[in-house]
């Protein structure tokens, strides 16, 4: 039954695009939008409405709770000169950042990926500035993860979960 439920669905779907025209969008751009859909959808398998969510991986972005930058001091943190600490939390998973000041105009982090399951997990993190990826690492069966020399600017971290995505920043490097 949901099979032949996700079949209807998707028949009125396509018929939904098929009908819909929106103002702003010239006819030839919306013909191919929707011939790009098709050629997508075709690639699918298994057909049907949940088969368009397959293989996707959510993105969520990670609240800051904590940074010592504006005065807010975590306990037990020690905080001396250009040292900050951050505390993000998102979807059971808890993200603490050490910023330090480095070499000449750079920065170092040093971070941990806190999950709430509380086992040791091996989790890939990418550190962006706009957009482009400059470092790659995974951290360690701990959760711990180290980047140096960073210049002054503002990042992103990207920790990679299972499915999940969890986006920590901006962060801004300002007195490196």
């Amino acid at each position: 039954m949901t099979d032949d439920l996700s079949a209807v669905s998707d028949q009125h779907l396509e018929r939904l695009l098929g009908t819909l025209r929106l103002p702003a969008v010239p006819a030839p751009v919306h013909d191919r939008l929707l011939s790009l859909y098709a050629a997508h959808r075709a690639t699918l398998e298994p057909t049907g409405v949940g088969a368009v969510l397959t293989g996707l991986r959510r993105r969520i972005e990670a609240v800051l709770q904590t940074d010592t930058w504006g005065g807010m001091v975590l306990a037990g943190a020690r905080g001396a000169g250009g040292d900050r600490q951050l505390l993000f939390s998102a979807d059971g998973v808890d993200v603490t950042i050490h910023i330090q000041p480095g070499t000449t105009g750079t920065a170092h982090l040093d971070g941990m990926v806190l999950h709430a399951d509380g086992a040791d997990h091996r989790d890939p993190v990418r550190v962006e500035r706009s957009g482009e990826v400059v470092a790659s690492i995974t951290t360690t069966d701990e959760g711990t993860f180290r980047v140096r020399d960073l210049p002054r600017g503002d990042y992103t971290l990207v920790i990679e979960l299972d499915d999940l995505d969890v986006v920590v920043g901006p962060i801004e490097l300002v007195n490196a």
